[in-house]
């Protein structure tokens, strides 16, 4: 491709249409161009080289290039509110109640459990802080 840097380029098409307008770049470096958009999750792009575009030699397509590729969905995600790695809850406080993110998932189960001071101090000062305690 002739040289083109900045948002727009008559000779490539990027649908479906991203929600901000593509950004074309060319590297003389590598002789590669660069089409970069953000894209959705799920969605199959077909970017597509019309004729009459040009590299820096001259040579011209002359038929339209297309190709085609899918990104994944999101995947699941649940993280906690909170303001660290440990909470203190009340089980006796009705209701008791924690802030929590989630992406593509259905169902979330928390459990709280009673857990002796010497027991606490060791999961904190070990290495597996994360992992379920066995109760």
């Amino acid at each position: 491709m002739k040289p083109i840097i900045g948002r727009h380029s008559p000779g490539v098409q990027a649908p479906p249409e991203p929600r901000r307008e593509p950004e074309f770049y060319f590297r003389d470096w590598s002789n590669s161009y660069s089409v970069n958009f953000p894209p959705e999750p799920g969605t199959t792009y077909t970017i597509t080289i019309a004729p009459g575009s040009e590299d820096p030699y001259g040579n011209v397509i002359t038929e339209p290039y297309s190709f085609s590729y899918t990104t994944r969905d999101y995947g699941s995600d649940m993280q906690l509110r909170v303001p660290g790695t440990v909470g203190f809850y009340n089980a006796y406080r009705k209701p008791t109640q924690l802030f929590l993110t989630h992406l593509n998932v259905s169902e979330i189960n928390l459990e709280l459990y009673r857990l002796q001071v010497d027991r606490f101090v060791n999961r904190l000062a070990g290495d597996d802080l994360y992992s379920s305690p066995g109760m």
